[in-house]
């Protein structure tokens, strides 16, 4: 990328990317495929210059698209198929979003946290709008509550981390604190139950990875604002949307009738038994990267499944792979997905010639953040989330590596 304009036009699309890719249409892929046609540009000549550490972390994105490919040979609906298959092509393409995420690191890299907080006042700003003015039941930003949810929960957790990373209440991590509190509003507002779980995760999981008593002081007052913003919210929410919410959240404890079924009472629970029957009617390849629908459809038209409704997928992204893709895909999604861009952060961090690893840190809250909103939601189908999810480890990642090269110093104007 060796014309300035272009390389200025990359950092800004990462920079506006966080307020953008739930509160615009298409907003997230029009800025992964634009990084990724500028990566293609400059792919050969950054090649060259990555580590064996990169090379690990590509190589394992870019290898998934095709060892996933290979359950298509246990698919009836190949149609479905096909579309599933479309969707994981963004992850060998991440190879060359790197690329152009590694050549502009260095301007990218001093506005960032600036971009998230940015972020944090938008996605509140639409979540207030949207429920208080225009009258929505819940948060949506532009695309539905269960993605505006859970990059609410991402950018919250985010931005406390980089809160308790600094060590100190100063201005500049009072401000993070504030903006995540922000964040986590806005994801409170969707009332997305499995995103507004990714926060207290967060919570318990901050201490452990910077080791400090100044984080463990933080989480335990975090916890109690936290508690705090969640019951002034529900305060202020409107009266029907309290008794809908109330009743959906409330079904499972007050079912005393044992004609209910699982579904009325536990509809996540149903689903994914059924997806367990799916997984151990085909252990080893699963009913098939485009077969869940198919499958679910036809055991309820045997009176097999405990749902009645044909949901596209299993809405908890493990249980959905293990049903789809059999232990085969499983673990290779465990792996490769999860497990290679963990360890290469927690090696990067050892490695770099600073305690501080901020960047680091933030990757490996971004890959548990989606792990946590896994266990409800299969974000996986949802595009807005798997591009966001590819983008960040992909941007952490390079920040971090690019940091160690430079000798562990922070970017200029970081704050």
């Amino acid at each position: 990328m060796r014309h300035p304009g272009i390389k200025q036009y990359a950092a800004c699309a990462v920079c506006m990317f966080p307020s953008l890719c739930a509160t615009v249409d298409h907003a997230a892929s029009t800025v992964f495929f634009g990084l990724a046609a500028l990566g293609i540009y400059d792919s050969y000549r950054q090649r060259k210059n990555l580590s064996g550490t990169e090379r690990s972390f590509l190589l394992a994105f870019f290898a998934y698209f095709f060892l996933q490919a290979v359950t298509l040979v246990n698919t009836e609906q190949m149609s479905e198929g096909l579309k599933m298959l479309e969707r994981l092509l963004r992850f060998p393409l991440v190879v060359f979003v790197y690329f152009s995420l590694k050549n502009t690191t260095d301007i990218f890299g001093k506005h960032l946290g600036t971009a998230f907080r940015v972020a944090s006042c938008t996605l509140l700003t639409v979540a207030l709008v949207q429920t208080f003015f225009l009258g929505h039941p819940r948060a949506e930003g532009a695309y539905n509550a269960i993605v505006f949810g859970g990059l609410g929960a991402w950018l919250a957790s985010i931005l406390y981390v980089r809160a308790v990373a600094a060590g100190k209440i100063d201005k500049a991590s009072l401000l993070d604190f504030v903006c995540s509190g922000m964040a986590l509003g806005a994801c409170v507002l969707s009332f997305t139950r499995g995103a507004i779980l990714v926060f207290p995760a967060m919570l318990l999981l901050c201490p452990a990875l910077l080791r400090t008593s100044f984080a463990l002081r933080i989480t335990f007052a975090s916890s109690m604002a936290t508690a705090l913003i969640i019951l002034v919210v529900w305060q202020v929410t409107p009266e029907a949307t309290k008794q809908r919410l109330a009743s959906r959240w409330a079904s499972p404890f007050q079912a005393e009738n044992s004609s209910i079924s699982t579904f009325e009472m536990m509809p996540r629970l149903a689903i994914w038994q059924d997806s367990f029957e799916m997984f151990k009617s085909s252990p080893i390849l699963g009913v098939g990267l485009g077969d869940f629908r198919h499958e679910l459809t036809r055991r309820i038209e045997s009176g097999e499944a405990m749902t009645p409704k044909a949901f596209k997928h299993a809405h908890n992204v493990f249980i959905d792979s293990l049903a789809r893709t059999g232990i085969y895909g499983f673990f290779i999604m465990l792996f490769t997905v999860f497990i290679v861009p963990a360890k290469l952060l927690l090696n990067s961090a050892k490695r770099a010639s600073t305690g501080d690893d901020l960047w680091g840190t933030c990757g490996l809250v971004t890959l548990a953040s989606f792990a946590v909103f896994g266990l409800t939601e299969n974000w996986f189908s949802r595009m807005p989330l798997l591009t966001t999810f590819l983008i960040s480890v992909a941007m952490f990642i390079a920040l971090q590596q690019d940091q160690i090269e430079k000798g562990g110093q922070p970017h200029a104007g970081e704050v």
